[in-house]
């Protein structure tokens, strides 16, 4: 699905005219925003299984301890999953799982990249309901070949009938990170 800014509740970010993957601009999430898609656009309006594949920039210089939520079955700010990023200080190394309940996080394995900044990467994040819990998968596809980061298995699997909202959160107190040509697909 191919959205516009109005199809997003945003928070703290801002359309970058200078650098995107596909002009003529992408979305610059700034220190602490957050970028959601809106109920009334994604079909189904609370996505229960789902994928997110997107292009995801860093800048360089910039060491991004954590640098960027991908979220899934999000509820509010304190209840949601999210495939998390985080780097050093020239490139994104980690990859991992979380889940957040009334505010407590929870982690799944750390999964090894190294994604230099100052370039795009493309990442894509399924989940789906299994009979041994919540599947979550990331991979990074280059030139449209995916290349599978790893896969985890949250047992609780919450929110598994009712599903949540899809976006993106930036944690980081102190850099900006860009998302580009994203593409939600649920049901």
């Amino acid at each position: 699905m191919n959205m516009g800014t109005g199809d997003w509740d945003l928070n703290r970010c801002e359309l970058e005219w200078s650098r995107y993957v596909d002009p003529p601009s992408c979305l610059k999430i700034l220190t602490n925003g957050s970028a959601i898609a809106k109920a009334s656009v994604v079909p189904p309006s609370r996505v229960i299984e789902g994928m997110v594949d997107f292009w995801l920039y860093g800048a360089s210089g910039v060491s991004y301890t954590n640098a960027l939520d991908a979220l899934f079955r999000w509820q509010d700010g304190n209840n949601f999953y999210a495939g998390q990023l985080f780097g050093s200080l020239d490139a994104f190394t980690t990859l991992r799982f979380i889940r957040y309940v009334n505010g407590s996080i929870q982690w799944f394995a750390n999964l090894s990249i190294n994604w230099g900044y100052g370039v795009w990467h493309r990442c894509r994040i399924a989940w789906w309901n299994d009979p041994s819990g919540l599947i979550m998968r990331a991979w990074k596809i280059v030139n449209e070949t995916p290349s599978l980061i790893g896969t985890v298995t949250d047992t609780a699997n919450l929110w598994n009938t009712t599903g949540g909202r899809v976006g993106f959160r930036n944690p980081s107190p102190n850099y900006n990170i860009w998302v580009d040509l994203i593409r939600i697909y649920g049901v």
